[in-house]
């Protein structure tokens, strides 16, 4: 989470879930998150087909060059890539998990431009997680649109409340599901204690 935007927005979005899995979407205020709010967007599960948006801020549009409420999130993805996009969106509503993307986007005359995505899942009244919070910037400014990205790379990281996690990483506060760590078992030569008393020789 090197870019600052994206940064804030999970810090944000992490204080407000507490030990919970995820805060809900009633508990988004946008007064608190004005430096991200250009950037940001609420999308919703559909029955069918990819999640759409809900709200999306102006930085978000522009990459269309149009208003985006209503029309699904992949519409901002290469054909190529919308695959991997759906099932990178089901594992952020069903686990859940939290997604960061690094996008690449070609434009006219064989330029291209670099950005960033994270999805982070959201409660809704019910206490579903049918909701994502999430937020795109680009590494330089976008001088003409539209722009549709294929994924250059992705990370995907389990959540874990801290009622689920043991109690040495829940006093941490840590977000992510503990690494098994892999320890390649070796062996020891015997002690005396260990070695036989009799030896056969033939």
């Amino acid at each position: 989470m090197k870019d600052k935007i994206i940064k804030d927005l999970f810090g944000y979005w992490d204080q407000l879930r507490g030990e919970r899995l995820a805060p809900t979407r009633s508990e988004i205020d946008p007064r608190k998150i004005k430096g991200t709010l250009e950037h940001t967007f609420i999308l919703e599960a559909v029955r069918n087909g990819a999640p759409r948006f809900r709200l999306a801020g102006i930085e978000v549009c522009d990459l269309l060059g149009m208003e985006l409420r209503g029309m699904p999130i992949d519409a901002l993805f290469e054909p190529v890539d919308r695959k991997m996009l759906a099932d990178i969106v089901t594992d952020v509503f069903q686990a859940p998990h939290i997604a960061q993307l690094r996008l690449c986007g070609q434009l006219a005359g064989g330029r291209s431009v670099l950005g960033h995505m994270i999805l982070m899942p959201l409660r809704d009244e019910n206490g579903d997680i049918s909701r994502i919070l999430g937020a795109a910037t680009l590494d330089h400014e976008l001088m003409r649109p539209p722009v549709r990205f294929t994924i250059q790379s992705k990370s995907i990281t389990r959540i874990v409340s801290k009622q689920e996690m043991p109690l040495d990483i829940a006093v941490e506060g840590g977000m992510a599901e503990p690494s098994r760590v892999f320890q390649r078992e070796t062996k020891r030569p015997p002690t005396k204690r260990q070695r036989p008393n009799l030896t056969i020789v033939k």
